[in-house]
Parts: C-alpha cells; structure tokens; sequence
C-alpha cells in the first residue's frame, strides 16, 4: 500500500473515531482540557508519534489531500515543540474553551474524518 494512501486512511479514521466520541460523550468533552493540562509532556509525545512518520515517510507537498497530510504531519510537530517548551501558552487557552466549542470542533474533526477516509477509498484524486 502507497503511503499517500496508508496515512491518508490513518488520519481519516482518527479524525472520524476521535469527533464522534467527542460527539456522543459529554464526559469526554469536559475532560479533555483536564488530562491536556495533567500530563502536557505525554500529550507532545503522542503528537511527536503522530507526526514524525508523516514527515520522515510521507514529506510531499502539493496542492491535493496527499500534500494536506503532509500538512498535518507538520502541525502535530509544532504543536508537541509547543507542548514541550511552551506548556503555559497552551494552559492559557484552553481555559477559555466551552463545551459548545468542543462540540462544535468534534463535528468539523468527524466530518473531516469522514471526507479524508472516502479518498483513501476512493482515491480519484491520483
């Protein structure tokens, strides 16, 4: 399987699994800024392991899906060397976030979810 196609599925079903629990459980939602703030260092890890293969495997930068996962490779980098050096920028803002506004995002990540797992069925953008 073509890498384009592997992450693209990857991604797609992570995005799609992490809205629609998001969705369904307030439970969920209202822990999310918690566990963010308890434990910063393996929230950076878990973005560096999410990352770093999409850039060392899959580094291709055109205007389709295949260069947006690239895209989304390197933002997970950013956002675990801010996690890391940076933990109270991030504390700072995610006081500000409502149960309304991860509802609203847990929507746009299982729609996007959902877009990105029917081109990796159905990969006509090739």
């Amino acid at each position: 399987m073509d890498y384009s196609i592997f992450f693209i599925k990857f991604f797609g079903y992570f995005y799609f699994l992490i809205g629609f629990c998001f969705i369904i459980s307030k439970k969920a939602r209202e822990n999310m800024p918690a566990q963010t703030k308890s434990s910063p260092f393996l929230m950076a890890l878990f973005c560096l392991l999410m990352g770093l293969p999409v850039v060392i495997l899959h580094n291709i930068w055109e205007f389709s899906v295949v260069g947006f996962i690239t895209l989304i490779g390197w933002g997970a980098l950013v956002k675990a060397v801010v996690l890391l050096a940076f933990p109270d920028l991030i504390f700072s803002k995610l006081d500000n976030w409502s149960d309304n506004l991860l509802k609203i995002r847990a929507w746009v990540a299982f729609i996007f979810g959902l877009g990105l797992m029917y081109c990796g069925y159905y990969p006509y953008w090739c």
